[in-house]
């Protein structure tokens, strides 16, 4: 019996299964903002930095989950519950700062 973990299993699904793959609709994305960056801690202001710097794409936080960000704010999380929601805007709050302290 061949063993996969829940982690390769769910970045199996997300990379192949996503609504940009099986439509097509995001073929305008870089190859680049279709990598999966993977946090091993949840450190709410090198998240910021990435989302800020990167723009537009995907991320997983070892024990909170998997998010989605464009325009350098991470979106509505598809797993609604208390914990995605207090990081989403914890790092979204780290992000305004971070633009406030170069603008």
């Amino acid at each position: 019996m061949l063993y996969v973990s829940s982690l390769q299993l769910f970045l199996f699904l997300f990379r192949y299964l996503s609504p940009c793959d099986v439509a097509g609709a995001c073929s305008d994305l870089t190859e680049k903002s279709r990598k999966m960056r993977i946090f091993q801690r949840y450190n709410p202001m090198k998240v910021a930095k990435y989302v800020k710097t990167l723009f537009r794409g995907r991320l997983y936080i070892k024990d909170v989950g998997a998010f989605e960000f464009d325009q350098g704010k991470i979106l509505l999380p598809k797993v609604r519950d208390k914990r995605h929601f207090s990081v989403m805007s914890e790092v979204n709050r780290q992000v305004t700062h971070l633009q406030t302290e170069m603008g």
